[in-house]
């Protein structure tokens, strides 16, 4: 949906001297679908990641989880002391990021949010890149270091 994120992201990566890689594929808008194009083999819905935008207390933040397991969201309530903490429509992820669902790149500093990782994400990532025909591939470590998230549990299994 937006080459605009796209292009930003790359801007951003190469300024930051962040090494990556991206690859153009087939639309995929689900996790299982990104792994399936992508074409990662066994391990490839792990190395996957997902975006998600979150209210928590009406404050916008993003979540990341490794593509193989669900975001728990009582954990993200209790991580942020919220009342309320839900994943925020669809309308709302195009108006916070300019990317449709299932698009939305791992980085919310580019979109003003803070961000919270799971632990377990992989060494290897992969991730759409503002476009659902685009992913961008990268070390975890050098993810770490541009994005600056707080690491903390969040993530439960399927």
């Amino acid at each position: 949906m937006s080459q605009k994120v796209f292009e930003k992201l790359c801007l951003f990566l190469e300024e930051q001297k962040v090494p990556y890689e991206v690859k153009t594929h087939a639309p995929a808008s689900t996790a299982v679908q990104a792994a399936r194009v992508r074409g990662l083999g066994a391990n490839g819905l792990h190395r996957g990641v997902k975006a998600m935008v979150v209210s928590a207390d009406g404050k916008r933040v993003q979540c990341i989880v490794p593509g193989d397991v669900m975001l728990d969201l009582e954990k993200v309530k209790l991580l942020l002391s919220a009342k309320e903490v839900a994943l925020v429509s669809p309308k709302d992820v195009e108006v916070a990021t300019g990317c449709a669902p299932g698009s939305v790149p791992p980085f919310g500093n580019l979109f003003g949010m803070p961000v919270y990782a799971d632990v377990d994400l992989a060494q290897d990532m992969v991730f759409s890149a503002g476009l659902h025909v685009k992913s961008i591939f990268m070390k975890r470590a050098d993810w770490e270091r541009v994005v600056r998230p707080t690491i903390v549990p969040i993530g439960k299994k399927k």
